[in-house]
This record gives C-alpha cells, sequence and structure tokens, in this order.
C-alpha cells in the first residue's frame, strides 16, 4: 500500500481574495510537464479542515480518558482496558474519509503521467493549509498578497465584464474579505512551507517571480510566457488587455481605511518576499 503522507507532495496556490495572482501561478507551475494544479476546489478543503477538527477533538479526549483510566487500571480488571480501543473509531473514520477525499485527485494526476499535483484557490484561510498538511506533511504553499487598491480596481473591471458593475455594497464584503485573509496569513508564524509572496513581485520581475516558484515547489524549468500573458485575455481569435477600473469616493474610501488597517500587519511581516527595498518603503 502507498503511503500517501509521505509519497504525495501537494501544491497548494491561494490569497486572500480573487484578482491576485493565483490564476498565471497556477499557469506557470501547469507548465511543467509533470505537474497539475487543479482549480477553485474548495469543498475538498473545507471538508479536510473538519476532519482535520474532529480528529485533534477525538485524540484530546481520548488522551485524557486514558489518563483518567490509567488510575484505576491496577484494581479494575481486564473488563476497563476493552473499554477504548488502541485508536477510537471515530479517529480512524476520519481518517479513512480524508484519504477517500484526497485519492481522486492524486489518482488522476497519476493516470496523466503527473508526479505532482497540487490546488489553486484565492480564499483558503491558513486552517486550510494546516489541515492538508496534517493529511500529508510535504504540502508547499504559496500565498500571493496585493495591495486592495489594485486588487479591487482589477475585479471590478473583470467582473463589470462579464456580469456588469457590482452591486453598490459589494466593495465592503470584498474588501472585509480581504482584509481577513490577509491578516491570517501575514500575521501567522512564518514557515518553511509556506512562502508569501507581493503581487509585486510578479509583476515588475516576472523572471525573480518564476524562480521563487522554482525553488519552493520543487520544479525547474518552468514556462515563463506564462506570467508575460498575465494581463491579456482572448475572446475567439483576439486578444484583449484587461484595464483596471476606476474606483467611486466611496469606494476609494473603503478601500483606503481597509488597507491602512492591515498595514501595521504588513510592517510587521518581515517574512513576505517584496521587491528589493519595498521593506523599507510605506505600504500603499
Amino acid at each position: 500500500m502507498i503511503d500517501l503522507r509521505r509519497a504525495h507532495r501537494p501544491l497548494l496556490i491561494t490569497s486572500a481574495i480573487s484578482r491576485s495572482g493565483t490564476t498565471v501561478t497556477q499557469s506557470l507551475v501547469n507548465s511543467d510537464p509533470a505537474s497539475v494544479i487543479y482549480s477553485e476546489d474548495g469543498a475538498l478543503l473545507n471538508l479536510l479542515v473538519q476532519l482535520h477538527a474532529r480528529i485533534e477533538f477525538h485524540s484530546v479526549r481520548h488522551v485524557l480518558f486514558e489518563r483518567e483510566r490509567a488510575l484505576y487500571l491496577e484494581d479494575s480488571g481486564a473488563w476497563l482496558r476493552a473499554l477504548s480501543p488502541p485508536v477510537p473509531l471515530q479517529i480512524s473514520a476520519a481518517y479513512r474519509a480524508a484519504f477517500d477525499l484526497l485519492g481522486p485527485p492524486i489518482m488522476d494526476a497519476g493516470e496523466l503521467g503527473k508526479s505532482r499535483w497540487g490546488m489553486k484557490k484565492p480564499g483558503l484561510a491558513p486552517d486550510h493549509e494546516a489541515a492538508l498538511r496534517f493529511f500529508l506533511p510535504l504540502t508547499r504553499t504559496v500565498f500571493l498578497y496585493r495591495p486592495l487598491l489594485d486588487v479591487y480596481r482589477s475585479f471590478k473591471s473583470y467582473s463589470a465584464e462579464r456580469l456588469g458593475p457590482p452591486a453598490s455594497d459589494t466593495c465592503v464584503s470584498y474588501a472585509q474579505s480581504w482584509l481577513n485573509g490577509c491578516r491570517a496569513w501575514l500575521a501567522a508564524e512564518p514557515r518553511d512551507e509556506v512562502m508569501l509572496i507581493d503581487y509585486a513581485v510578479l509583476s515588475e520581475t516576472p523572471a525573480t517571480f518564476q524562480a521563487l516558484i522554482e525553488r519552493h515547489f520543487g520544479l525547474q524549468n518552468l514556462n515563463g510566457d506564462r506570467l508575460a500573458q498575465r494581463s491579456n485575455k482572448r475572446v475567439g481569435q483576439e486578444t484583449l488587455r484587461v484595464e483596471p477600473a476606476a474606483l467611486t469616493e466611496r469606494e476609494q474610501r473603503i478601500v483606503e481605511e481597509a488597507q491602512t488597517d492591515l498595514d501595521p500587519v504588513l510592517r510587521a511581516c518581515d517574512h513576505l518576499v517584496r521587491l528589493p527595498g519595498a521593506a523599507e518603503q510605506s505600504p500603499t
């Protein structure tokens, strides 16, 4: 039987919110013939978070019960020893369910001839990464940070072309989601398995961004042309450039307030990969 915890090294690409560079990073990694990154599979990761929490909950209960039971084992006889199996059924069932979830993407990658697989999903929390890494400890993650002004202007333009202008309260919910996501990732303790990258590295120095992705994910010779095409889209045979939208006064105020709330966390995050010299500058 294959030991999934050792044999597979998934790659996770995420950000606080959409329009932060996750799709172009997915495309870059997919240029490796041996890798495949699946899109937007949040349901799988949400279930893994629940199963991870269930295992931790029952593991704590199991340990506490064992300590309590140890006080009586000497006088209580063999029947008490049988009250709790070595691994509680709730824990073994949760493990089985988790690997049932992880089996299809792993097997699909194998059928495609890929040795590496992963997921791309904006809006994931550190809990999602922790759950995936609990079941597959060799997980490697990239979190892309993009300032709210840039990301919301891009979102507004992208949304308007497909669905019409966003509703008046969209900016509030979008800014709050961005703020919560950035705060969670930027304030987390640094770990080798997780790399935080400023979107400016991708947009201003694509070659540096490619080298960072290759080194962190253990890949080689990715196709950097994917980065050069990051701001273009195709409609039929015509290639169009997506221009960021202008903001209303209200949207501008909401964006500035959210960015100001994050700035102390951003300044304190010394493991965010920025452009040279950007660490000394005030976030914009």
